[in-house]
């Protein structure tokens, strides 16, 4: 007689045991416990998800160049215009004294001057000036700053005049203000020179856009 090896031994009238599985988790969940646990991984996958994308606002833009570290409205008024003279002006109000014509007029009704004179700027002495005309309207003035002057009474005298700046990068000793309200922007760039510019994009239409400034250079 052949044995059945998976009949337990003892009496007849009792069945086997079943003795609980130790060291393993039921994967059998209730329809309310899934849909808390699929919730959950949702959560996490929203907050990765706005996480990254605060992360991408803050590095820095390579075509501009500048670290965007603010955008706030500027507490204090935008320049009317460049060194007593305002937005719009013709040529002749510039100054008394002939300019230097080293750009225009172009095709984009674009034109430029330069002067040399010993001025000054927020305080900061200048060793020389350049003013943008579009269509014989004066809509950008910058000023070389004096080469005993440095960076730091540069950058404290902007801030003192036109407060907090809206863009800045270290790296490329680039520091921005702008008011959007009004179109007016001043920038400080310290590269080879130290080098102010104001301008009004209310001026000039904001489809042209200012080519190579090298003719701007201190020469």
């Amino acid at each position: 007689m052949r044995l059945n090896r998976f009949k337990s031994w003892g009496p007849a009238s009792k069945s086997p045991t079943k003795r609980p599985i130790v060291g393993r988790t039921s994967l059998a969940r209730s329809p309310g416990q899934f849909a808390v646990a699929l919730c959950a991984v949702f959560s996490l996958l929203v907050a990765a998800i706005l996480a990254l994308a605060r992360v991408g606002n803050t590095k820095t833009s390579f075509e501009s160049g500048a670290l965007r570290v603010a955008t706030f409205t500027q507490s204090k008024p935008a320049p009317a215009g460049f060194i007593g003279y305002k937005w719009g002006d013709p040529p002749p109000a510039v100054h008394t004294k002939a300019l230097v014509k080293v750009l225009g007029p172009n095709h984009e009704g674009l034109t430029a001057y330069s002067v040399k004179r010993t001025g000054s700027l927020l305080g900061l002495p200048v060793k020389e000036e350049g003013y943008w005309f579009s269509h014989g309207g004066f809509f950008e003035g910058v000023a070389w700053v004096a080469n005993d002057q440095s960076l730091k009474a540069a950058k404290a005298a902007l801030r003192k005049a036109l407060g907090p700046p809206s863009f800045s990068s270290e790296r490329l000793q680039l520091w921005k203000w702008h008011w959007p309200q009004t179109g007016v922007t001043a920038q400080l760039k310290a590269d080879t020179s130290i080098q102010i510019s104001i301008w009004n994009d209310a001026v000039q239409p904001v489809n042209l856009k200012i080519p190579d400034r090298k003719a701007q250079r201190s020469r």
